[in-house]
């Protein structure tokens, strides 16, 4: 979810990797990295992972999804922007693995799905809608643990104030309920440079730059990976992602609202990962007001060293032990965010 500050040099990177570096990106046989690999357990290319989606038509469009497991324990993942259901493709394989129902859906205009010709259709609240539609009316699921990221937040945030919202779990992904820490930074210029970079000269250059900014370790992003972010965006969900972004000013207002929707939240006490090194959402400012509002201990989150703004892509195994509620070797003392008003 780039802001202003990161937006211009991806679009004056785009220009740049066009014209120097032909798009190209790393060879998944010439990784090299100080992290050790991740396993490979989901889908190995994005055409896999399309073909094993199902489809909703719901009164907005036709919605694209994952729904993978049997187990009687569901959990819904929903993504944000510029990405899909393609980022939660080793979380669901272990998860499913692992005897849990998984449904992970494409946002409409994103992804998989379909993409209306009404903006409107693809703004927080239509999208919370949709979703709403598709969990209850079409899913009838009651009773899930419910994972967000990124602006897959304040479309839960809207979700939450419906009655047929039966999530009992919410797992807290690099998202914004708050100001401090989240600075969208909209203006003409920031919006022309995007406007720029993503036209069908440079968009490719575009959308790699900007996957590879929100990740800490731009090793992981191989070839195959980096396809599977760029296809659908490349296929018109583009546009999709500029209009969410460019909403995130007005979504600023609904900030005093989503709070006060949380602090209202009865279910489970939440769990919450992030990305140390978010570029878009300090952990420092965000995670310690989401455990103040939501009264989370301590021990139930996670600050991930060495990951940036898509955990789920960086750190999948992490990820499924919190969804899970298991502690992990490895980040059971992992420290949080710096503040003066952690307990």
């Amino acid at each position: 979810m780039p802001h202003a500050r990161s937006l211009l040099p991806f679009a004056l990177a785009s220009i740049v990797a066009v014209a120097v570096a032909g798009c190209s990106s790393t060879p998944d046989s010439k990784r090299e990295s100080d992290s050790p690999p991740i396993e490979v357990r989901g889908p190995e290319t994005y055409a896999e992972h399309v073909d094993r989606m199902r489809f909703a038509d719901l009164e907005v469009g036709r919605m694209a999804y994952v729904d993978e497991g049997s187990g009687p324990a569901v959990v819904v993942l929903v993504h944000g922007i510029p990405t899909s259901s393609w980022m939660y493709r080793e979380v669901i394989a272990r998860l499913a693995d692992d005897g849990y129902r998984v449904i992970a859906p494409d946002l409409i205009g994103m992804g998989a799905s379909e993409r209306p010709d009404d903006d409107d259709a693809l703004l927080v609240p239509a999208q919370a809608a949709a979703l709403l539609e598709l969990l209850s009316d079409e899913l009838a699921l009651d009773g899930w643990t419910h994972v967000v990221h990124d602006f897959g937040g304040p479309i839960t945030w809207e979700m939450m104030e419906d009655p047929r919202f039966k999530a009992r779990e919410l797992v807290i992904l690099d998202t914004f309920a708050f100001d401090e820490g989240w600075s969208p930074g909209l203006g003409f210029f920031s919006k022309l440079m995007t406007e720029a970079g993503s036209t069908a000269l440079f968009d490719e250059a575009y959308y790699r730059s900007a996957i590879t900014g929100m990740v800490h370790d731009g090793d992981i992003l191989t070839d195959r990976v980096m396809k599977g972010y760029c296809k659908p965006l490349l296929d018109g969900a583009g546009h999709t992602y500029k209009c969410l972004y460019y909403s995130a000013n007005d979504l600023r207002e609904e900030l005093p609202r989503y709070q006060a929707t949380l602090a209202a939240w009865r279910g489970a006490e939440p769990r919450i990962v992030w990305g140390r090194h978010d570029p878009f959402l300090s952990a420092d400012e965000q995670v310690d007001r989401f455990r103040r509002l939501l009264e989370v201990d301590a021990t139930r989150v996670r600050i991930l060293e060495g990951t940036g703004h898509l955990v789920a892509e960086e750190s999948p195994d992490e990820v499924v032990r919190m969804i899970k509620g298991d502690a992990s070797p490895r980040t059971a003392a992992a420290t949080l965010a710096p503040s003066k008003t952690n307990p």
